[in-house]
């Protein structure tokens, strides 16, 4: 079939597609698996990502959808089954394998504010697996949402969540968050751990790689084997330093931190200290610090998978992010930097239940440096005084499990769901 032919066929169906009301998708559906990165970044990572490659592994028959050309070119050049979608160029085979799949994972929110209008009706009627990229720390209820430009698109975000057929994720997320935030009683809940915590490990293969800052991957692991002291700080987002656009303020939370003063500490006191941001900051945060001259800072490139680096890492420093209920598999010192602790508890809410006390909280930045230093001329001590915690904490989020976490997901959904067998190419 020509080009003009192929284009045709899927301009009909897009004319189908009705904004307002669900349209009757073809109804024959094969036992294909759609790995669809549903927020608006170049993102090849969290749970998607590994879940994927086991997938891949196992040679279930599966495809990695994405909207960037960037993460199409790097999984082909791997041989992965990679689909890129653009309403303009998107091929007829291509087109037919994602309208024709039965099953969907992701592991962002996935509504019709935040996905192209044509791929989100060709998505839409899957038997979607919301795999999360986190556990819940932040609250997401509505009536925590006091910006009313994000308050604004809370509706497509609620029915998007209840849209959901199966959510993955730990027991607690169920009962204490989700469930009463968001779902209906027909959304079903499986219990599994996350996987990517697989990736917490000193080797990697080429597959767990792609999409890693290999730059900052290389470095940071040569300071590990030299026994020197890596530190790596991964903040959370804060909802209140946003704008409709996304465009941010004057006045934002990193412009708060003093880079100087911890370069110089870190200069002097021989710490090798990673910076990484979230995804909804990153683009801003990389534009802020652009043209400051770091002599012991390294930030890690923008929507990068973070996590191979963690193993390498000495301790870490975060705030409400859920990546420290994965970090304490490492059993390493976690400290909590939260300088804006009574604003974003007011403002936006947190679950209590999901924030353990596995490491000390601090507000001042001078009260971190000097913590730091304390964790580095001692970090069993440090360890001693969250030992209990710890080993709470990694029953509680299933980090203790004797296989992979990807293959404990894989096994729940066999007894789901009926995946079809294709060799892959590589």
């Amino acid at each position: 079939m020509d080009n003009t032919m192929q284009n045709q066929k899927i301009d009909d169906f897009f004319d189908q597609l009705n904004p307002i009301k669900k349209v009757s998708l073809p109804k024959e559906r094969k036992n294909i698996a759609i790995f669809f990165a549903s927020i608006n970044f170049k993102y090849f990572a969290g749970n998607l990502k590994y879940l994927f490659l086991e997938f891949v592994k196992k040679n279930y028959e599966c495809y990695f959808l994405t909207t960037f050309q960037e993460i199409y070119n790097l999984l082909k050049s791997k041989g992965l089954p990679v689909i890129k979608y653009d309403p303009k160029d998107l091929s007829l085979e291509d087109f037919n394998t994602i309208i024709s799949s039965k099953y969907m994972f992701l592991d962002h929110d996935f509504d019709f504010a935040r996905v192209d209008k044509n791929l989100f009706f060709m998505l839409n009627d899957k038997v979607k697996f919301q795999l999360w990229h986190c556990i819940a720390t932040k609250n997401t209820n509505e009536n925590q949402i006091h910006i009313k430009d994000i308050k604004s698109n809370f509706n497509s975000l609620y029915s998007g969540r209840k849209s959901n057929d199966y959510i993955l994720s730990l027991k607690n997320q169920e009962e204490i968050t989700y469930k009463d935030n968001y779902f209906e009683p027909k959304v079903k809940f499986i219990n599994s751990p996350p996987s990517k915590v697989d990736s917490l490990k000193e080797k990697h293969d080429e597959y767990e790689l792609l999409n890693v800052d290999l730059d900052n991957y290389r470095l940071i692991k040569e300071k590990y084997k030299k026994k020197e002291f890596n530190i790596i700080y991964c903040p959370t987002y804060r909802p209140y330093d946003y704008t409709v656009d996304t465009i941010f303020n004057e006045n934002k939370w990193f412009q708060h931190l003093d880079f100087e003063l911890l370069d110089n500490f870190c200069l002097k006191n021989n710490i090798n200290f990673f910076m990484n941001t979230h995804q909804s900051d990153t683009v801003h945060f990389c534009k802020y610090v652009e043209d400051l001259k770091f002599k012991k800072i390294k930030i890690i490139k923008e929507y990068s998978d973070i996590y191979p680096l963690l193993y390498f890492t000495n301790a870490l420093i975060t705030d409400y992010s859920s990546i420290y209920s994965d970090y304490i598999k490492l059993k390493k010192p976690i400290i909590f930097f939260r300088p804006d602790k009574k604003k974003f508890e007011n403002e936006v809410g947190i679950y209590k239940d999901n924030i353990l006390s596995c490491g000390q909280e601090v507000i001042q930045i001078q009260s971190l440096l000097d913590l730091i230093l304390e964790i580095k001329v001692s970090k069993n001590d440090y360890l001693k005084k969250f030992n209990s915690q710890i080993n709470e904490a990694l029953s509680f989020f299933s980090l203790d499990n004797p296989v992979s976490n990807s293959s404990i997901v894989l096994r729940s959904l066999q007894n789901i769901i009926e995946l079809k067998k294709i060799k892959h190419v590589k």
